[in-house]
């Protein structure tokens, strides 16, 4: 199996907000690699687009257990948006805070991503300020990207 082209295609799944494409191939990567950092993240995703609070953490902290800081940084981001979700103000703030530290920045042109971004800007000061320091930093030019599919290139 081309584990490569099957993240490929389950982030391109996941931007067009398409679950079961994109389960279908973030399974077929961890039936291969059960610690592969970007599919967890992924499944992490479909299951926070799918409102399954639970199965989203527990993915999200698969993800920020094996994979590099740049996984653990966007798995944080979107375990701050779970819990903003799951109307937990606190959590989702200190686990947006852990992003902003270990150095997520929000990618450009990601439909996904923007709407979170609004919402959690919609929570108050102190989420607008982690937000605005996120987004003054600068994406490195080729990064590969890592979890929900071109998410956070």
């Amino acid at each position: 199996m081309d584990v490569p082209a099957a993240l490929r295609l389950g982030h391109q799944a996941l931007s067009a907000q398409n679950a079961l494409g994109a389960t279908q191939q973030f399974e077929l990567v961890l039936g291969q690699d059960r610690k592969n950092a970007s599919a967890l993240m992924g499944m992490g995703v479909v299951n926070f687009l799918r409102n399954q609070q639970v199965e989203a953490l527990r993915f999200l902290e698969l993800a920020r257990a094996v994979g590099n800081q740049q996984a653990r940084a966007e798995a944080s981001f979107w375990m701050a948006c779970v819990r903003r979700a799951d109307r937990q103000s606190k959590p989702a703030q200190e686990a947006l805070r852990r992003a902003v530290r270990e150095g997520w920045s929000p990618p450009e042109g990601n439909a996904l991503v923007d709407r979170e971004l609004q919402r959690l800007s919609g929570e108050g000061p102190m989420f607008e300020q982690l937000l605005k320091e996120a987004r003054g930093r600068k994406r490195a030019q080729g990064r590969d990207p890592q979890g929900a599919g071109s998410v956070s290139p």
